[in-house]
């Protein structure tokens, strides 16, 4: 089964048990329940592109937007492919169910505590860590879940051949710091390494100072963690 497939099943069942929600006005023929946030996000979206219309317009092929800019222009909003099936987003990315349909997302890890899920029955798992883009802000003590929930996405987009979108309000420190602990944690990568491999894909990111200062503690952390486990090992074997 794939993700497209499970969006299929999903829009299926609700045509065929009439749940159309009211809600769902834009120009889309997807049955889900939106948030009334996204809804005036969008209406506002709409009116302020609305203005421009009489410039030649096109449909993006990828997240289904009306663009009035040429298509690699507009594409720098689109959330990026970080590594296989991890996505690095932004608030926006979000707001339109149509773009996580085009991108088969089936996962969300959203890491800024001012932004809601957009969508109440869509068939995506949802993850919520409320932090603030404050140095001072303790995301250390997340970090072991927030790499595990990463993790488990993976697999569960590999059997689903899907993908997790990671995002906070602009992708650029909150989530970028939740995939460094992601790529810390399950690939032996260092603070720099797991950076500079992101910004081989997106050069703006930059997680803040005490973020950086957390993610290389939490890499000295799960470093004597695996010198532990090898130790165990060798003695289990004596």
């Amino acid at each position: 089964m794939t993700s497209l497939n499970i969006w299929e099943e999903f829009i299926e069942e609700k045509k065929d048990g009439n749940k159309k929600d009211q809600l769902a006005t834009f120009d889309t023929d997807f049955p889900y329940r939106v948030n009334p946030l996204a809804q005036q996000y969008r209406k506002k979206k709409e009116h302020n592109v609305h203005i421009k219309s009489s410039e030649t317009k096109n449909i993006c092929p990828k997240c289904f937007k009306t663009i009035y800019c040429p298509q690699k222009e507009h594409e720098v909003n689109h959330m990026i492919e970080i590594i296989p099936f991890v996505y690095l987003g932004t608030a926006e990315n979000t707001y339109y169910i149509e773009e996580l349909m085009s991108f088969k997302i089936s996962s969300i890890v959203n890491c800024a505590y001012e932004i809601k899920y957009m969508f109440y029955d869509a068939p995506i798992s949802f993850n919520h860590f409320k932090w603030d883009d404050r140095e001072d802000f303790d995301i250390l003590q997340d970090l072991d879940q927030v790499a595990d929930i990463i993790n488990e996405t993976i697999d569960d987009s590999i059997e689903k051949k899907s993908n997790v979108l990671v995002h906070c309000q602009f992708g650029i420190s909150r989530s970028v710091s939740a995939i460094i602990a992601y790529l810390i944690k399950y690939q032996g990568k260092t603070y720099k390494e797991a950076l500079d491999m992101i910004k081989l894909k997106k050069e703006s990111v930059n997680p803040n100072n005490g973020f950086k200062q957390q993610l290389e503690q939490y890499y000295e952390i799960c470093s004597e963690r695996n010198e532990n486990k090898e130790e165990e090992l060798t003695c289990f074997h004596f």
